[in-house]
């Protein structure tokens, strides 16, 4: 980052010195002392900013160093950067900074904002121009939903420049007091923060390298479902327990699950939380902001969106190769039907067992919409691996047992036939004590009428002692 700072100095001096050099004599005198002014200012804004960044690597310190710059120089109350999202018709804040330390939340902005409400600024990006407001109020005749935005935002002035690409971006100064009409140190101030950006995607980036096997090129998807949700792509892995956004996850959750159709915002609504579809004011932005936070958490690995925008609804993106945990269960499940071969059959029972980790989508797995699979992909598991328990209880593959056994009771305590396998393994090793351990465990865990089938089980088993049945 400092390197970059000191190629942008070097840059604004030359322009500096043909600015000065190029100064008309006979122009108006208060502009040109005004505009001289503004060069000076500029040129010590960017020397102090560079000793301040000369040793920094960290991207939010960088981008609190630069939004402090940007308002100071023109005398603003706050800086900030906001992203649009011209797909989903919202855009929102990300990186500010006030001028009064003690302010930790801009409470008149909302999480998601519609693009809508502010033609000024679409226009403005369209022609890749900045903004310069001197004055709010001369929007009203021009949209009266802009004006109310300013209001409520308590913006009486306003400068931006927009820069970057996908999501588009401005960096605003709210209220300038001073060279409102110069804003070629706000467009250097934004190329540091492009760059501040760009470090902080490679740093996430760097954080989710690993990439499946199966990964081959930049439209492979691989979206695991059972336990937690991971959206695995050529740049890495994106997961759910680094999402900390639980309403957010469940409508993507959603579209991947349903990926077959796209899906309206009032019929996501109305199938995830019926109970409060009445109570939400805008569905539609309510929706586009939960893919657009989405869509910010996965960025560093996405080269493709995940997720498209249609005419008619949200759905998975057609143009991806994706695979699921899911898919490759059910394809293993069918290949299991037409299997003899014990050998065979327990190579692909383990396949199969491997990739369960959890119920589907295990944050939401008992919420209704989604519960009925979470059941059907449950008793398919616990089939399986009572199968696999079962042939390799016939090989006498002891350690295999105690380990599937342990992991599936841990995935599925109701599943009484995984205690039986993992008590009889544990005796047949000759470690008496831990069998006794095993049954009292099981006792413990299990409900009683399920203690009760486990008691038949063990007393049906000839090599199973009396006294581990009636303990």
């Amino acid at each position: 980052m400092a390197n970059i700072v000191q190629r942008v100095m070097s840059w604004m001096s030359n322009l500096l010195k043909h600015m000065v050099q190029h100064t008309p004599d006979s122009a108006s005198q208060q502009q040109d002392a005004e505009y001289l002014s503004y060069c000076v200012e500029l040129e010590r804004t960017v020397e102090a900013l560079q000793v301040k960044l000369r040793s920094c690597n960290d991207p939010e310190e960088i981008a609190k160093q630069t939004l402090q710059t940007a308002y100071s120089f023109y005398q603003g109350d706050w800086s900030g950067v906001i992203e649009l999202d011209l797909e989903l018709d919202i855009w929102s804040l990300g990186w500010w900074s006030h001028q009064n330390p003690n302010v930790t939340r801009i409470q008149q902005i909302e999480e998601f904002e519609n693009t809508g409400q502010m033609p000024s600024w679409v226009e403005s990006l369209g022609q890749n121009r900045p903004i310069i407001i001197p004055d709010t109020s001369a929007i009203l005749q021009r949209s009266v939903e802009e004006y109310n935005v300013y209001q409520r935002l308590r913006v009486k002035s306003v400068i931006a420049v927009p820069f970057g690409d996908g999501p588009a971006r401005f960096l605003v100064i709210r209220n300038p007091k001073r060279y409102i009409h110069h804003t070629g140190i706000l467009n250097m101030l934004a190329y540091i923060l492009l760059c501040a950006m760009a470090q902080r995607k490679t740093n996430a980036r760097l954080k989710m390298t690993f990439s499946p096997d199966v990964i081959q090129n930049d439209q492979d998807v691989l979206i695991n479902f059972f336990g937690a949700l991971e959206i695995c792509t050529v740049k890495g892995v994106w997961r759910e327990h680094d999402f900390k956004s639980p309403k957010s996850i469940r409508v993507i959750a959603y579209i991947l699950l349903k990926a077959n159709a796209a899906h309206p915002s009032m019929k996501i609504l109305e199938d995830l939380y019926p109970e409060k579809q009445q109570e939400m004011d805008s569905p539609n932005r309510c929706i586009s902001g939960y893919i657009h936070r989405f869509r910010k958490s996965i960025d560093p690995i996405s080269i493709h969106p995940i997720i498209q925008s249609t005419a008619n609804g949200y759905r998975l993106n057609p143009q991806l190769h994706v695979m699921t945990d899911l898919q490759q269960f059910d394809l293993l499940w069918e290949n299991l039907q037409t299997v003899i071969k014990p050998s065979r059959k327990i190579n692909l029972l383990k396949q199969a067992i491997d990739l369960y980790k959890g119920p589907v989508f295990e944050t939401g797995c008992d919420e209704h919409w989604v519960v009925a699979l979470t059941i059907h992909y449950k008793m398919r598991y616990i089939s399986m691996i009572n199968e696999l328990l079962k042939l390799l209880a016939a090989v006498k593959e002891y350690d295999s047992i105690q380990k599937y056994a342990s992991r599936a009771i841990s995935l599925t305590p109701e599943n009484v036939r995984a205690y039986y396998w993992l008590i009889y393994t544990i005796h047949q090793q000759g470690s008496i004590e831990l069998a006794k351990n095993e049954v009292i465990r099981a006792r413990e865990l299990l409900t009683s009428s399920e203690y009760q089938t486990l008691k038949m089980m063990l007393a049906e088993d000839q090599s199973i002692p009396k006294y581990l049945v009636v303990l």
